[in-house]
């Protein structure tokens, strides 16, 4: 390998100072503070000791903190009181439970049912079904009265009712031969059979009356005027809207 080249030292340069002072370092300049004031501390009282005050600017103010919070207080008072007294009333109406509509209905059916069967003549007790006894006419007596001048009106009439199985009671006059409607009197316990009667005579029900006292002294009075003894339980007083039924056309009574 050829030799390194040896380098040639630098040289000092000769404008530049061979020894430069060294350099001084300023020191910090003092500041200027102000001086600070001691601040003088309130001695305090123990917590306990302390009283609350109340300055009397603040009066109002607390007063009107205390009104807005007891505002509330009072709503939540009022409605708990309220919610009391409903439970108190529910308590008392007996704590029955309304049924649900499903029940409701079935209950409405069946009374709907039970109806049926009655007006069909068919009751139900005890879980068991009992015939109602068919009306029987042979089982009601029936007096005739003539309200019309028609002879034999009455006695005409009276037989036809027997014909259909009721029983022939007193034949006699009506206390008035000018009668234009026929009524239809009943005793107490008999307004169902002389709705049967009227219904055998092709009236309605609008002619079935209460016995009235004329038409029972009437009934109690024989064709020839001596009184005796009503005889009927339902008791007609024939008008002239049923003088088509007598069999004859002469102008004596009965």
């Amino acid at each position: 390998m050829p030799p390194r080249p040896v380098m040639p030292r630098m040289q000092a340069r000769p404008d530049a100072p061979a020894d430069p002072s060294p350099r001084t370092v300023a020191e910090p300049s003092t500041r200027l503070t102000a001086p600070v004031r001691p601040v003088a501390q309130r001695p305090q009282r123990p917590f306990q000791e302390q009283p609350f005050e109340i300055y009397e600017s603040e009066r109002p103010a607390l007063r009107e903190l205390i009104a807005g919070r007891g505002l509330p207080l009072g709503i939540i008072a009022a409605a708990a009181l309220v919610i009391v007294i409903g439970l108190v009333v529910i308590a008392g109406s007996g704590g029955s439970t309304p049924q649900p509509s499903g029940t409701a209905n079935a209950a409405k059916t069946s009374t709907s049912q039970t109806g049926t069967a009655a007006s069909r003549g068919v009751s139900k007790k005890h879980g068991k079904h009992h015939a109602v006894a068919p009306f029987s006419p042979a089982s009601v007596t029936v007096a005739v009265l003539n309200g019309t001048a028609v002879a034999g009106l009455a006695g005409d009439v009276s037989k036809q009712l027997v014909a259909q199985g009721y029983k022939a009671g007193s034949v006699t006059n009506a206390a008035s031969h000018s009668q234009s409607t026929t009524i239809v009197y009943f005793k107490s316990g008999f307004q169902a059979a002389a709705g049967h009667v009227a219904t055998a005579l092709k009236l309605g029900s609008s002619v079935v009356l209460p016995a009235s006292t004329q038409a029972l002294a009437s009934c109690a009075t024989t064709p020839t005027g001596a009184s005796g003894t009503c005889s009927g339980q339902v008791i007609v007083s024939l008008g002239q809207d049923r003088a088509n039924l007598a069999s004859s056309t002469s102008t004596s009574a009965g």
